[in-house]
């Protein structure tokens, strides 16, 4: 799939049980919407929008979101037996996690996941 990289995009997609890997670094991201079943979700952020919504809701998956590190990022999870990588992050509460400097970042990443049995990472490059 090719998308034109001058758009503001607001993508949403229902997976069920797939391999999703998309690399949106040359796009404006709005927003990112996954819904999957039982699916491996790999997805590459960029920083060319000021602020990035990402809402994944998964069953059994795995999930690996890799965003840049000039990004102020932050992450809510409600998870049930997950394990989680955050590296990078600081921990804030049970389900929230953040980029050091977020509330001063110029550009932001907000992510919000909501899984069954998954693995997840979220990896700053």
């Amino acid at each position: 799939m090719k998308l034109n990289t001058k758009p503001i995009w607001d993508l949403e997609m229902n997976v069920g049980a797939a391999d999703v890997d998309f690399d949106l670094t040359p796009y404006l991201m709005r927003k990112v919407n996954i819904q999957g079943g039982a699916s491996d979700v790999e997805v590459k952020l960029g920083d060319r929008y000021a602020s990035t919504d990402v809402n994944i809701e998964a069953g059994a998956a795995s999930i690996k979101i890799r965003v840049p590190k000039d990004s102020g990022c932050e992450i809510t999870t409600n998870t049930f037996l997950a394990s989680k990588n955050f590296n990078g992050f600081k921990k804030i509460d049970n389900h929230h996690y953040q980029t050091e400097g977020f509330n001063s970042a110029a550009k932001k990443i907000h992510i919000n996941m909501e899984a069954g049995m998954a693995s997840i990472d979220v990896i700053r490059f």
